[in-house]
């Protein structure tokens, strides 16, 4: 604060400005401890001082625009933007970044996702869902592997070529997580065997927890058979039997460990 009204005394501000610029400041830092975003950035508190000498400042757009997402507020994840949802690509995708209303990064690679989904059928599925998913593998008698398991995370890039989702199970009583790409060229085939979202789902973390958890809620039989597929989900909840469950768990493992 003395720092502050040393730096503002020496411009010779006035004091309706400066306690307009002390409370803006003490919003910016509890902004900055929330969400690490702050609501007026110090570029533009430094342009209004530079412009004039109004005590008014203008905080600029609180919307925040992006190459590949919605425009959304500032400090908010925007909504993923994908062309093909967007315009018709049923025969081609479009031939310039304007025509997709992309830059060119997010253009040629949302291009080459288009391609590659012409020859691999990309279900929608949400954390929490039961998948099976084939991979070539020319070490393996037959040429593919072949893993089933809940997927438990989904990275952000979801619109970009980086885009990945990883499937975890329990085998032969230890776990076991994958990481697979989407757009992978080893991907055969990716099959949803049970729509599912958890209520309990954290948000992007998914269901990261599972790996303290009791396997089995991680435990998923490899034979299992395709349930009929919704386009929403079946939501799992989270009942009273499953916190005492987990909460049981953890206790046996503190008793464990006391000497």
């Amino acid at each position: 604060m003395h720092r502050f009204s040393f730096c503002i005394k020496s411009l010779n501000v006035s004091n309706t400005f400066y306690r307009t610029f002390i409370v803006s400041n003490q919003g910016l830092n509890s902004m900055k401890m929330q969400n690490e975003v702050p609501l007026i950035s110090y570029d533009i508190l430094v342009k209004n001082r530079l412009k004039k000498s109004d005590a008014r400042v203008d905080p600029g757009s609180i919307y925040k625009t992006y190459p590949n997402a919605e425009k959304a507020l500032i400090g908010k994840n925007p909504k993923l933007r994908y062309v093909w949802d967007e315009q018709d690509c049923s025969n081609s995708f479009p031939s310039t970044p304007e025509e997709a209303r992309l830059d060119l990064l997010n253009f040629l690679e949302q291009r080459d996702m288009w391609m590659r989904r012409k020859n691999l059928k990309i279900p929608q599925f949400c954390v929490g869902s039961i998948i099976k998913v084939t991979r070539a593998d020319r070490l393996a008698p037959e040429g593919w592997t072949r893993f089933v398991g809940i997927c438990i995370h989904k990275n952000y890039k979801q619109n970009m070529k980086g885009a990945n989702f990883t499937l975890r199970n329990v085998l032969f009583d230890e776990p076991l997580e994958i990481r697979y790409p989407f757009y992978s060229p080893l991907i055969q085939k990716i099959e949803v065997l049970r729509h599912e979202k958890w209520e309990n789902e954290l948000h992007w973390n998914g269901l990261k927890f599972l790996r303290d958890y009791p396997p089995a809620y991680s435990t998923i039989d490899e034979n299992m058979e395709a349930e009929e597929y919704t386009t929403e989900p079946v939501i799992r909840r989270w009942t009273d039997e499953d916190k005492d469950r987990v909460a049981s768990w953890f206790k046996d493992i503190y008793k464990s460990r006391k000497r």
